[in-house]
């Protein structure tokens, strides 16, 4: 059994091919049609506001503030990013307390360590004040990328808001962020089983997950993603996927290509909340 993508999106949503839904506007739309633009006015507001709580939720979940507030931004609704932190906020947890300084000389053993994610957040602001954000961003994204599944992929997800936010305009709290975004992904490092012996990819993004293989539903566990992500350790099928796709060319057009057939892949998968919650993961990431 392999992972299946919707051919017809707009049928799965109840449209004729090339229609709109006429439920609601967009979120970015004003109401009339016209698409918003991007707003970062309160974006720093509402950094400061999130710049004592950590990367985790009451629950365990990851914290999605920073994220939610990004995104509101780029969507042109940052009159709507304070009233949502404030009823997010109870659901936070504390910022955690540094504890044993991150030396440049031995990072590899604190990788994947959740409970130094106040040492890595403490080790990325120090890297940013040293070099420009986007040199920094450009060495640690390499070195992490292995890790993309760190925390459901929220790792990679966070830094990515981030460095929208920065690309907008710099300033210190969008700097600060990027620290605790790079650091939530060093913490919660996760590589895939099996990822070191990754093909050379050389398959279009839609051949190569047409060969992903599906773990059997007698096979399955309760759980959230990142405990289903390490259960493939005993499901050695999936390996061989890894690395399939061919990445190369122009970034922007790899990624609007990923997001298309991840929506597509969403759109035949998701059938309850929590295959929605999973699914909707491969877009965002």
């Amino acid at each position: 059994m392999a992972l299946k993508e919707s051919p017809h999106p707009e049928r799965d949503r109840g449209l004729r091919p090339g229609e709109q839904s006429k439920d609601a506007p967009p979120l970015s739309s004003n109401g009339r049609g016209r698409r918003r633009s991007a707003s970062y006015e309160r974006f720093d507001e509402a950094l400061d506001r999130l710049a004592g709580y950590g990367p985790e939720l009451a629950n365990g979940n990851f914290n999605h503030a920073p994220m939610v507030a990004e995104a509101l931004c780029a969507l042109g609704r940052p009159e709507a990013v304070m009233p949502w932190i404030e009823r997010y906020r109870s659901r936070m947890l504390p910022l955690p307390v540094a504890g044993e300084p991150i030396r440049a000389a031995d990072w590899r053993s604190a990788l994947g360590r959740r409970g130094r994610f106040a040492d890595w957040h403490l080790f990325f602001a120090g890297a940013l004040r040293e070099a420009p954000w986007r040199a920094v961003l450009e060495l640690w994204a390499g070195r992490l990328a292995p890790g993309v599944s760190a925390a459901a992929t929220h790792g990679a997800i966070r830094t990515g808001h981030a460095v929208r936010g920065l690309a907008a305009s710099e300033s210190p709290q969008r700097l600060a962020e990027l620290a605790g975004a790079l650091a939530s992904w060093a913490s919660s490092y996760q590589e895939l089983p099996g990822a070191a012996a990754a093909a050379n990819g050389a398959l279009a993004p839609r051949e190569a997950i047409a060969r992903v293989a599906i773990v059997p539903p007698e096979r399955r566990r309760p759980g959230n993603i990142t405990a289903a992500l390490a259960r493939l350790e005993d499901f050695p099928e999936f390996a061989p996927a890894i690395g399939l796709a061919d990445l190369d060319g122009d970034i922007g057009e790899r990624v609007a290509e990923l997001t298309e057939l991840f929506a597509r892949v969403f759109l035949a998968n998701a059938h309850n909340v929590l295959t929605a919650i999973v699914f909707v993961h491969g877009v965002t990431s």
